[in-house]
């Protein structure tokens, strides 16, 4: 069975040689029986094309230059088709047509576009390519008159290759421009190159659509947009100053994300609406962005560290035996007082805008000292002064501290106590300042009220630094002399 296969195979190429050996060649149409075998020529043409070879070859005794006998056959030829048919005349010219080939000079230039719009390129410049065959079989004889005819259709066909290069070329200048970023990966470059060519396209053929749609949905051009959106992120870092390198490490990754996500969607939407992808990182404000990501930030760092404070606030009030529903009541008046405080800074800013005397509503907006007065008198409807101060003692040791280190100095002067002694009048002075301080806070809602309880502290501290000094043999104030006002709180 194969053998027989293989003998029928070699019969087929033998009837295609036989008739590819009917086809007349190019000196051929010189001799009249291969041309009537071909043409299949009436007895007047015969005789009228009979008469051309013997001018022929009389004119070929005339000469042995090759260029003039070649000039002889391209007259002699044109003779012939006069005496021919419009259907001989193009079945002979089709003799000489030339092959088709791939080694065109301008084939170089097809081969820079994308493989996929190669054959839309070929076929567009086809009829200027079958126009120029048909005159290189026409004028197979006289090469000077093809070159002159042929001339108008090569610059037709360079006009258009130079009209096709110009989205080409774009799409070469952004692929190259990118290539970096696509740590030049060859495949990814070759995408990005043939995406950018038909997105320059003037029109799109309902093919080059279809070539999109493909390029667009395929898993390399995924990573295409991922990698160049992380490049141009990572790029746009270095211009961003504080609002990226001041940052810690949480924050700049959050930043560097966001930025990454914006050209990420940019990208997309470029990709979605058929545009360029030469998008830098000056397309948009990065450091708006960074901005916003950094407001976000201390927005939620804020409200952490609220809700740690609450917890901190409650946790305290259990340890110290406050119950919970007096700890809340004192942490919802807390807020308030900050709420309304911060409501009077906003008032103040709008009249500093609007640069305004009296703004509508101005009576609904307390002032600070209203806003305090009215906490420091609900505080103390709630808690007691010792409660007040467990709870709030956090408020006033800075303070109690700093007092009495300067007032040590003022008391002792240049006396020398031992360490037990010098600690132990630190400890009176200390639990003076802070009595007074929280006193002071405590009862601010009544200046009357608070004046006596002052005076209640400052005596009672007063008698106890009195039988301090004297046990510990010290004149308190060192040279300076110490009245019953050197404690009052002016």
């Amino acid at each position: 069975m194969k053998k027989r296969k293989y003998l029928i195979s070699l019969f087929l190429l033998g009837c295609m040689a036989s008739i590819t050996s009917q086809n007349i060649r190019t000196y051929e149409v010189f001799n009249m029986r291969k041309l009537d075998a071909l043409l299949k020529l009436n007895e007047s043409q015969k005789q009228k094309i009979n008469l051309v070879f013997e001018k022929r070859k009389k004119d070929f005794l005339t000469t042995e230059d090759w260029y003039e006998r070649r000039d002889i056959n391209g007259v002699c030829f044109t003779e012939i088709l006069v005496e021919l048919s419009k259907e001989q005349t193009n079945l002979l010219i089709s003799q000489f047509l030339p092959k088709q080939s791939n080694n065109k000079p301008y084939y170089s230039l097809i081969d820079k576009f994308p493989k996929s719009y190669q054959p839309v390129l070929i076929n567009k410049l086809k009829e200027l390519e079958d126009k120029e065959g048909y005159l290189a079989a026409r004028y197979v004889f006289d090469p000077y008159t093809m070159q002159e005819k042929a001339a108008p259709l090569i610059q037709e066909r360079y006009k258009i290759l130079k009209e096709e290069q110009i989205p080409l070329n774009k799409a070469i200048e952004v692929s190259m421009k990118k290539s970096n970023c696509l740590n030049t990966e060859s495949s990814l470059i070759s995408l990005l190159k043939e995406y950018e060519f038909y997105v320059q396209l003037d029109q799109f053929e309902a093919g080059d659509r279809d070539h999109l749609e493909n390029i667009v949905s395929s898993e390399g051009f995924l990573i295409l947009e991922e990698q160049l959106s992380r490049c141009v992120a990572e790029n746009s870092l270095k211009y961003l100053g504080n609002y990226y390198v001041g940052q810690d490490s949480i924050t700049q990754t959050i930043v560097f994300e966001n930025i990454y996500t914006s050209f990420l969607l940019d990208y997309q939407k470029a990709a979605n609406d058929n545009k360029s992808m030469d998008i830098t990182m000056f397309s948009f404000k990065p450091f708006v962005v960074a901005k916003e990501v950094l407001e976000n930030r201390k927005s939620e760092l804020l409200a952490l560290s609220k809700k740690n404070e609450e917890q901190r606030f409650f946790k305290n009030a259990e340890k110290i035996g406050i119950p919970y529903e007096k700890a809340k009541k004192v942490f919802d008046l807390i807020s308030q007082r900050d709420a309304e405080i911060k409501a009077y800074q906003k008032f103040q800013m709008k009249k500093a805008t609007e640069y305004s005397l009296s703004v509508i509503g101005d009576s609904q907006v307390k002032t600070p000292y209203q806003v305090r007065l009215g906490y420091a008198k609900d505080l103390a409807g709630i808690l007691t002064l010792k409660e007040y101060e467990t709870l709030l003692l956090h408020n006033f040791n800075k303070s109690a501290s700093s007092k009495t280190k300067e007032q040590i100095i003022n008391f002792l002067g240049d006396q020398n106590l031992e360490e037990q002694q010098k600690n132990k009048l630190t400890r009176l002075v200390y639990d003076y300042n802070l009595e007074r301080d929280v006193t002071k806070s405590y009862y601010s809602y009544d200046r009357t009220l608070q004046q006596q309880k002052l005076g209640a502290v400052t005596y009672r501290f007063e008698k106890k630094l009195a039988n301090m000094a004297k046990e510990m043999d010290i004149q308190i104030g060192g040279n300076k002399a110490v009245d019953n006002n050197t404690f009052l709180w002016n």
